[in-house]
């Protein structure tokens, strides 16, 4: 194992480090073990039964992959399905994204309320930029190709801001 400086696309440089494994069983045991490091640890899908690695605290109880026999995630199936234990909002996929932007945006509203010299944007461009940011954690629910893809890029903010100013007509 030997420290390495690597480049970033934006020029910064990353401390990293190189390993070399002699089997690949190895590999997977290092990555199983730094990823239980990390918070990531193994967890058993109530609808399909296939194992995943959880990316936060919350105790999340359906995998995010999408179901083979319906078509949708599997934590969309569970939350239609009658007798199905629900799961709560705050564990499912985005919800923490989505409440991040929701009180940055609140935040700001707020401080445009206030009339605070440290307000950036306008009341309207908060209100409709949490619509948006709404309406992406509704689809991201929905649509899975969506919430892997693009969900987390029009979650940032100066997008969402830049799309509601788009919306209202603003530059």
């Amino acid at each position: 194992m030997a420290p390495v400086v690597l480049e970033n696309k934006d020029g910064s440089a990353v401390l990293g480090r190189r390993i070399h494994f002699d089997r690949m069983l190895n590999f997977y045991v290092t990555d199983l073990f730094e990823g239980l490091a990390a918070g990531h640890y193994s967890w058993q899908c109530g609808i399909c039964h296939r194992f995943f690695f959880m990316q936060t605290a919350h105790k999340q109880l359906y995998c995010n992959t999408v179901n083979p026999e319906y078509g949708v995630p599997c934590a969309y199936v569970a939350k239609n399905k009658l007798n199905m234990p629900k799961q709560k909002k705050k564990d499912g996929f985005g919800y923490a994204i989505w409440k991040k932007r929701y009180d940055s945006l609140r935040n700001e509203k707020h401080k445009t309320n206030k009339n605070l010299p440290s307000a950036k944007y306008g009341i309207d461009v908060c209100d409709k930029a949490i619509e948006l940011a709404k309406r992406h954690y509704e689809e991201a629910q929905i649509d899975f190709d969506y919430a892997q893809n693009r969900y987390e890029q029009d979650m940032v903010l100066r997008n969402l801001i830049n799309e509601a100013k788009a919306a209202l007509g603003k530059k």
